[in-house]
């Protein structure tokens, strides 16, 4: 639900300076590293994926990098400590005859 508002804000402060700058085609990305302490409920060694539980009750799953190691050590019910990023993309332009 935090992601969701943090993303939801992400978005309207990327279309509002956006159309404050004026511009005919203005592409704005935004991002933030998020920091949880979850519960693991699953592991998927084979696809590197991570399943957590928040906090709140909030069940997120995650590809992991192949930077971390000792994954194979990780098990449901482990606390973690899980830092990711949160981003956003935007383009705003006048749309194509196609679009």
């Amino acid at each position: 639900m935090k992601a969701k508002r943090i993303l939801n804000m992400m978005m309207v402060v990327t279309l509002t300076i956006g159309l404050m700058a004026g511009v005919a085609s203005a592409v704005r990305e935004i991002w933030q590293v998020v920091s949880v302490t979850a519960e693991v409920q699953k592991v998927d060694l084979e696809k590197r994926e991570l399943t957590i539980k928040d906090q709140q009750g909030n069940v997120s799953s995650f590809t992991v990098d192949k930077q971390v190691e000792r994954l194979n050590e990780v098990k449901a019910g482990d606390k973690i400590k899980v830092d990711y990023y949160v981003s956003l993309a935007s383009e705003i332009r006048e749309p194509t005859a196609e679009e």
